[in-house]
């Protein structure tokens, strides 16, 4: 897919470079990058024809997924650190 395709695609979607980058975990500036110079990553090229797929069909199941996970990675703060007990693996509480 050439950086003009990707653009056009987002762009249909009403997607932002910032909101597209969340979406999938990367930064603004490498979806940038890859409009301008056309080097988009196959599996991110792919995510967003999945998506855009799915906004023909009126369903946008995956793009929810996506903006859910994005939603949960902003909410998380510090790191998660467990220990081993009796009952298995449980977070550990300071």
């Amino acid at each position: 897919m050439t950086g003009a395709e990707f653009r056009f695609l987002r762009k249909r979607l009403g997607l932002s470079q910032a909101r597209f980058a969340a979406l999938i975990g990367k930064t603004e500036q490498a979806v940038a990058f890859w409009e301008r110079k056309g080097n988009v990553p196959e599996t991110d090229s792919r995510m967003l024809c999945a998506i855009y797929l799915e906004a023909q069909d009126g369903k946008l199941e995956l793009k929810e997924y996506l903006e859910r996970i994005a939603e949960l990675d902003c909410k998380a703060s510090g790191k998660l650190i467990f220990h081993d007990t009796a009952k298995g693996w449980l977070p550990y509480a300071a």
